[in-house]
């Protein structure tokens, strides 16, 4: 009876420890297999208390809105900030806040404004390989019970047991991409794999080249001006911003899980004492979606052709879903235009840190 005592106790032993080590690591090396990540997130950790004002999104942040013209434009302005962007390319909700809960949980001492932008909140593995690292690690027990809960209960209320198991038009079921999501956060608990990821990256040198930290050392990195759409993409996106001047995307609620991931990185904000605002980059579409009232954050909408019509000229895109530099410079003016008026009606004698 001993001996089995013996042998459960030392397997509990074994467990907990590599529970722990496990958790250690994951904690101690984050993001060290994502090279722009990590090259962005070593250089913040570094320098983040120089900053006030975060921008949070994906390749349209991250190539989209210049920290150093924006903090020209607001201090000129009489709003004064000290920015730094944090877009990551393809970085979609709920890996967006997975990203977001490191960078606030250890805010810089002076932060005031979070920008966030919002995409489309992906829950299943069409068209990408889960087993990427990057799909991996943001796999932690929320991500993965949020989409859990979006595949197998998509309208929030119960769902017969059969359609977990119903392909539709030859996709996954959703019953299979749940337990991809589980099997994925276990790999990213248990970092299975993980040491080989690591020692490839030390033997064969293979580093990050500083391209997430960008040229000015704030976040940013625009795509060349030179870079154009051309032709069957150019035809098709004129035809397409021809139809959005004459009939602009439709506003629309976002997902319930979309919003309930946005929501929790708000609330994030709040609690450290800054402001947040989302905002939906110039890009084409039937569809724009829009947080709650209930969320009652301020939201900034540039998916309106007639109403920025220079964020869809064709010599500022380097393709239908992106500024090019030109664009990005544009764009940059646009948000911080709205900024100025907002934080003028917040804070009509503002106290933020001089602009660079």
């Amino acid at each position: 009876m001993r001996k089995w005592i013996r042998t459960i106790l030392a397997l509990g032993a074994f467990v907990l420890t590599l529970g722990v080590t496990a958790r250690l690591l994951n904690e101690v090396q984050l993001f060290a297999e994502i090279p722009s990540l990590r090259d962005k997130w070593r250089y913040y950790q570094e320098h983040k208390d120089q900053y006030d004002t975060l921008l949070i999104g994906t390749s349209r942040t991250y190539r989209g809105i210049s920290p150093a013209m924006f903090d020209q434009l607001s201090g000129e302005a009489g709003v004064p900030t000290r920015s730094f962007n944090f877009g990551i390319d393809g970085m979609f909700p709920p890996e967006d806040a997975f990203v977001s809960d490191h960078v606030l949980r250890d805010p810089p001492k002076n932060l005031r404004w979070v920008f966030l932008e919002i995409g489309l909140f992906v829950d299943n593995f069409e068209g990408r390989n889960p087993d990427l690292v990057r799909t991996v690690y943001w796999h932690d027990w929320k991500r993965t019970l949020l989409c859990c809960r979006s595949r197998l209960w998509p309208k929030g209320k119960s769902e017969k047991f059969k359609t977990w198991f119903e392909s539709e038009k030859g996709k996954a079921t959703p019953a299979s991409d749940c337990l991809t999501h589980l099997r994925l956060f276990f790999v990213k608990t248990l970092n299975l794999g993980r040491g080989s990821e690591l020692l490839g990256d030390h033997f064969l040198n293979r580093t990050g080249k500083g391209e997430g930290i960008g040229p000015a050392r704030d976040g940013y990195a625009a795509m060349p001006s030179e870079r154009v759409m051309k032709g069957k993409e150019l035809a098709e996106y004129q035809a397409e911003i021809k139809l959005r001047m004459d009939t602009p995307a439709r506003i629309r609620s976002l997902t319930r899980y979309g919003e309930e991931s946005l929501a929790g990185v708000i609330e994030r904000v709040r609690e450290i004492g800054a402001q947040p605002i989302v905002f939906i980059a110039p890009t084409t579409g039937s569809r724009r979606e829009h947080p709650s009232e209930g969320l009652a954050v301020p939201t900034f909408d540039f998916r309106v052709p007639s109403e920025f019509p220079e964020l869809f000229d064709p010599a500022n895109r380097a393709d239908p879903a992106h500024m090019n530099a030109a664009g990005a410079d544009a764009l940059t003016r646009r948000v911080a235009d709205k900024f100025v008026k907002l934080a003028r009606g917040q804070n009509p004698k503002p106290t933020l840190s001089p602009s660079r």
